[in-house]
């Protein structure tokens, strides 16, 4: 009787997750607790729906003052049974207007993106064998700026943990897509503009340093090179040396 009334009581808990007012009332208590120094994550609309249908509008996340992710719109459905493995697999995953910066405007690299779309189709992750498989990846309509600078902050006293995920994706594919790249000390500019880009069967591996791809599709492209006010000849090298250097914590 004691088990009956146990399995009863965890079906009714579960069930009350998926009544949008109970949704209401959890998710921002549960942001709340997540919410730290070094993170903060808001959400307009929350829905959960069965199994693991994520629906989230209004997602920002914030990160150290430095990194920031919004989203008008984000879907995921995730499988239930991996989970209980350890792994992660979600058939779709669907991000809308997105904003993403990376770093500030006196770091040594400060990156802003704006996205119409991301699309992803069945993920699997495996977080044991640091292992990700994708099937298929769509950026559509996107502005990219990158600011480099020469980095001045000290090498760490100890190095940092190896790396050794692998990542393979069948497709790749990105449509309308402006990328703007500027080097501060120099004022050198490159922009170019993307229609339509596919890479066939892409394979990272970070703890060999390898990356292989089958077959790679460009249609419709154009670059310009723009040389800054502060280009300086007597900085151009004729012949730069083989770099060998290997190392676990670094990927290339």
């Amino acid at each position: 009787m004691t088990l009956l009334s146990l399995l009863l009581f965890v079906v009714f808990v579960v069930v009350l997750l998926y009544i949008p007012f109970v949704q209401d009332f959890i998710v921002p208590r549960v942001l709340n607790m997540i919410n730290s120094e070094e993170m903060t994550v808001k959400v307009e609309h929350f829905r959960l729906k069965f199994p693991l249908n994520v629906d989230v509008r209004g997602l920002e996340v914030l990160q150290k003052g430095d990194t920031m992710l919004i989203a008008s719109d984000a879907q995921v459905n995730v499988s239930v049974f991996p989970l209980l493995t350890g792994n992660i697999n979600a058939s779709d995953i669907e991000l809308r207007d997105i904003y993403f910066k990376l770093g500030t405007p006196d770091s040594a690299s400060y990156i802003r993106a704006r996205v119409n779309g991301v699309s992803v189709k069945d993920v699997a992750l495996e977080l044991s064998n640091q292992h990700v498989a994708v099937d298929n990846i769509t950026v559509a309509g996107g502005d990219i700026k990158m600011t480099l600078r020469n980095d001045s902050t000290p090498e760490p006293p100890t190095p940092a943990t190896p790396t050794y995920w692998k990542i393979v994706a069948g497709q790749i594919a990105l449509g309308n897509i402006d990328f703007e790249m500027t080097t501060v000390e120099t004022g050198d500019t490159i922009r170019s503009g993307l229609d339509d880009f596919k890479m066939i069967n892409g394979a990272i591996d970070l703890g060999n340093h390898t990356l292989n791809v089958d077959d790679i599709i460009i249609d419709g492209v154009a670059a310009r090179y723009i040389i800054g006010t502060n280009f300086d000849e007597s900085r151009v090298v004729e012949e730069l040396p083989t770099d060998t250097i290997m190392s676990d914590t670094i990927p290339w």
